[in-house]
């Protein structure tokens, strides 16, 4: 009986000995997470400049009066087709028509619409709050500095996806308003004014448009072909030979 009580005893020890390690490294997965992260390279990580610098760089601009003039096209269009809209009731005087009024008033509209985009995205300054929220994301650890430069890429996407959409229905409204009033023969020469300023936003793309795109371009540079070679068996001869290729990576 002692036999057999020593048998178990030391079972008892084997099975203790094995999954004490396993219990151990059940208690911390996430540390060993964060560890996995700080050894692996991001191209966020890579790219020059980073989202967060770049950021940084336009958010000074802004503060230093520069919103207003990211938005120039904006503006410059928006009181454009406000004025054109304005000259052309006036010169059309007590004999507009009910039909001229509403073609005057919906120019009016929509220059006043484009305007006001223009001087809300001035005063909002999106790239200063951007960069407000990410400043408080500092840290040594490398899980910080990617969680710190992905939302710097997404203050620097959303307002780029805002203003080139918005770009786009402007164009559209206030070169259409435009050709609508440049009918009226009398107050011709400030629609037909209005519409070639209208096309402005297509000819100088938008700086948050512009910035996100190089951004971007820059951080596909990072992706390049590298040579390599493998070992592969000859599937008619049963010989190894060697293999020679490219491999996309960063």
């Amino acid at each position: 009986m002692s036999g057999y009580r020593r048998i178990q005893t030391i079972l008892f020890v084997a099975l203790l000995a094995f999954y004490l390690p396993v219990f151990a490294a059940e208690e911390k997965p996430e540390k060993d997470n964060l560890d996995f992260l700080d050894n692996i390279d991001y191209p966020e990580l890579q790219v020059v400049p980073r989202a967060s610098e770049r950021l940084e760089t336009e958010a000074q601009f802004e503060k230093e009066g520069g919103s207003w003039l990211n938005q120039w096209t904006f503006l410059l269009s928006g009181a454009s087709s406000l004025a054109a809209g304005t000259l052309t009731g006036n010169a059309l005087g007590s004999g507009i028509t009910p039909d001229q009024q509403t073609y005057v008033a919906f120019g009016q509209l929509v220059g006043a619409a484009t305007l006001g985009v223009g001087i809300y995205y001035a005063l909002a300054q999106p790239y200063t709050s951007g960069y407000e929220k990410i400043k408080k994301s500092r840290g040594p650890s490398k899980r910080l500095a990617l969680m710190r430069e992905r939302l710097a890429e997404e203050a620097l996407e959303k307002p780029a996806n805002q203003i080139s959409s918005l770009s786009s229905i402007a164009v559209l409204s206030n070169f259409v308003s435009n050709a609508i009033l440049s009918s009226y023969g009398s107050s011709r020469q400030y629609s037909v004014t209005a519409m070639i300023i209208a096309t402005l936003p297509l000819i100088f793309p938008n700086s948050y448009v512009t910035n996100w795109e190089k951004q971007k371009e820059y951080k596909h540079k990072i992706y390049s072909p590298l040579p390599q070679t493998s070992f592969g068996i000859d599937p008619y001869t049963g010989e190894s030979k060697q293999y020679a290729g490219l491999m996309w990576t960063w």
